[in-house]
């Protein structure tokens, strides 16, 4: 389908920004007639594209990179709308994704100037399944497109790709002013400072400020810098029950538990979410090669979590109970590199979220996940150490 297009007087030069001089400053919603107006307030003069996608029925607006200055938008604050996702999504966009609870159709758009800035309004209306199917689709402009990539820390010839979880647009889970995907980045500095110290060891980070990444693009950029593991960071909450401590995920396609299914599933919808087209994201022809290929870097994985976690035992607090867990989450998928996920913690939990904000915990866990992963290349099968790239 063609996008919606607009801007009041701007022009592309100003979506090529790189610094977020755009701003949104609020956000409401009233309704008459039968038609609901979501306005977002603008600190100033923007070019804009919009979309619609289903499964879920969502709303995507593009806009330059901005700063989000809007108070947050409680679920079921207003009607119709489920929650609204924003955030960076490529080095030279920013996109908010308004996630639909009914098909509302978008009957106008458009950037007009108002008091201290500049408002944009959507006119929404209520349309069949069928109608909000025939107009959804993806303009080509609007797919994720890679930035420059990131330097390799270190010396060593094993290289260790840290993946902090979320990021832009994809925010993951939150408490208050604590949100998963900034611990998520600020660990895995720390972490790849830990790594680069260990001799024999470098490396990678899969993103390095605050930018939206596709999942499979993660595992792509790991094995492109010629990565012989993936350890990728989350900090996740829990929906029921309390639970706090360090845990440790490889791949299965049956979780440890429900809650363990639960968390993989949340992960795996983040592209769905923000907003990504997934369009030939499987490949049915090479299928059975790739499983084939893969059983031996599960077995790799599974080696080295229980290095991870014999380091991490009497250094950090772990989940009492398996630490070692097992959940089909996508970026543990690659056939080619033992892959780990590192639960830092829950920020469902106060023990926890005191333990992620102090600067010597946070030291204590990177160091033991370097020595984990030393202690990994000591027992890992050669072929799984020899140069990449």
């Amino acid at each position: 389908m063609a996008p919606w297009l607009g801007a009041a007087g701007g022009s592309a030069a100003a979506a090529e920004t790189a610094e977020p001089a755009l701003a949104v400053t609020a956000v409401s919603q009233t309704s008459a007639g039968g038609v609901t107006e979501l306005t977002l307030g603008l600190s100033g003069d923007a070019v804009f594209s919009l979309f619609t996608l289903t499964e879920p029925y969502r709303v995507v607006i593009d806009l330059p990179p901005f700063a989000w200055r809007a108070a947050p938008v409680a679920p079921g604050a207003m009607p119709g709308i489920v929650a609204i996702r924003h955030g960076l999504f490529r080095h030279d966009s920013g996109r908010v994704v308004i996630e639909l609870d009914r098909p509302l159709a978008v009957r106008r758009a458009g950037l007009v100037p108002v008091r201290g800035g500049f408002a944009l309004r959507l006119g929404l209306a209520p349309v069949s399944r069928q109608a909000f199917a025939a107009s959804a689709g993806w303009p080509e402009n609007a797919r994720w497109q890679a930035g420059a990539p990131t330097p390799i820390e270190g010396s060593g010839e094993v290289l260790v790709a840290i993946d902090p979880g979320h990021g832009g647009i994809d925010p993951g889970t939150a408490h208050g002013d604590l949100v998963e995907k900034d611990l998520a980045l600020a660990f895995g500095r720390s972490l790849a400072q830990a790594v680069a110290r260990r001799p024999g060891l470098s490396a990678f980070l899969t993103r390095v400020d605050d930018r939206y990444i596709p999942l499979r693009q993660r595992v792509k950029l790991a094995r492109q810098a010629g990565a012989h593991v993936f350890v990728s960071l989350h900090a996740d909450s829990l929906a029921a029950g309390e639970a706090d401590g360090v845990s440790i995920y490889t791949l299965s396609a049956q979780g440890t538990d429900s809650a363990a299914a639960a968390f993989a599933e949340r992960e795996n919808r983040s592209d769905v979410l923000a907003g990504v087209n997934l369009a030939g994201s499987e490949d049915d022809v090479t299928r059975l090669l790739i499983e084939l290929a893969r059983r031996g870097s599960k077995s790799e994985a599974i080696k080295l979590a229980e290095s991870i976690v014999g380091a991490l035992s009497g250094r950090v607090a772990l989940l009492p109970t398996r630490p070692h867990r097992r959940g089909n989450f996508f970026v543990l998928k690659a056939p080619d590199l033992p892959s780990v996920l590192v639960e830092l913690g829950f920020l469902s939990s106060p023990v926890d979220r005191a333990r992620l904000v102090d600067p010597a915990w946070r030291a204590q866990l990177a160091e033991g996940i370097a020595e984990g992963i030393a202690d990994w290349v000591d027992v890992a099968s050669p072929g799984f150490l020899v140069p990449r790239g």
